[in-house]
This record gives C-alpha cells, structure tokens and sequence, in this order.
C-alpha cells in the first residue's frame, strides 16, 4: 500500500512530501525526468529553447487557473510568486 501527498515545492518542478510505504511514513521528491524543458519557464516546444511559445503557454495556463502554472509557493495557489519564477527561470534560459 502506498499513500501519499505532496507537502511543498523543493524547488521549481520539484514536488516533495511523504507517504506511506508497506506501514513507514517516507519522505520523497518527484522530480521529472526526459522529455521536459530545461527549466520551469521551457514550457512548449521546442524544448530547449525559451521563446514566444513558452510565454503564451505560461500565461495561458495562469489565466485559465491551470497548476502546471504554479511554480512556486504556496502549491495549489496562483499568484505573483508564479509570475516572478517564470520571469526569472525565463530570464537564466537554458543551459
């Protein structure tokens, strides 16, 4: 049996939180693997690039209330801080 909720953001796109695993409360992050953006602003494709696309998808998803546009704290929750880490993912590009 596992049971599980996320509890916070370790970082941006990097949910953590415990669960309970065979009777022990772990700890855990999920962190997502291949096939994403370089960072929490690459949003669209291409992936790899921040550009037009990555902004229209960032403000489509904020407007129309969509979480993959939380990404930043309070989980759940839409507001400023979202805005300023996209702004500032978007501004350190890609490596």
């Amino acid at each position: 049996n596992t049971a599980s909720s996320a509890l916070c953001i370790i970082e941006v796109g990097v949910l953590g939180g415990t669960g309970v695993l065979n009777g022990q409360v772990r700890a855990y992050a999920m962190i997502p693997v291949g096939g994403g953006g370089c960072n929490g602003a690459d949003l669209a494709e291409p992936f790899g690039v921040l550009d037009l696309a990555d902004v229209q998808g960032f403000v489509s998803a904020f407007v129309s209330g969509d979480l993959g546009a939380d990404l930043a704290p309070p989980a759940g929750v839409l507001d400023l801080a979202d805005l300023q880490a996209f702004v500032e993912a978007f501004v350190a590009g890609c490596p």
